[in-house]
């Protein structure tokens, strides 16, 4: 900083401090128009980008003769990984629920 900036510095260092003494504080903070105007600009130009591709960024999903949820090939995983009953899903089952399990030892 050169002592050139065109903020308050008084007020900078109160709003630093409420947002320190918050709940929730922010994990990136604007301070100042400039830098409003900053997040604003990015902000337009990322949406721009996922917008460009929405539909083939949509179609990536995993095409299962049985559709299944990704929160259930998940809890499936997991399940696999960290069975409660001993026994560990092998090969599709980890993946969307095959009938394959083998004892895990």
């Amino acid at each position: 900083m050169n002592g050139k900036q065109g903020g308050d510095a008084a007020k900078l260092a109160a709003a630093l401090v409420t947002l320190s003494e918050s709940d929730a504080p922010p994990v990136r903070f604007a301070a100042g128009a400039d830098a409003v105007a900053a997040f604003e600009s990015k902000a337009d130009a990322l949406r721009a980008q996922a917008d460009a591709h929405l539909d083939l960024s949509s179609s990536l999903a995993i095409d299962l003769i049985e559709a299944v949820s990704l929160r259930q090939i998940r809890q499936l995983t997991i399940e696999a990984r960290w069975p409660s009953d001993g026994v560990r899903a092998s090969g599709a089952a980890a993946a969307g629920g095959a009938l394959t399990r083998t004892l895990v030892r």
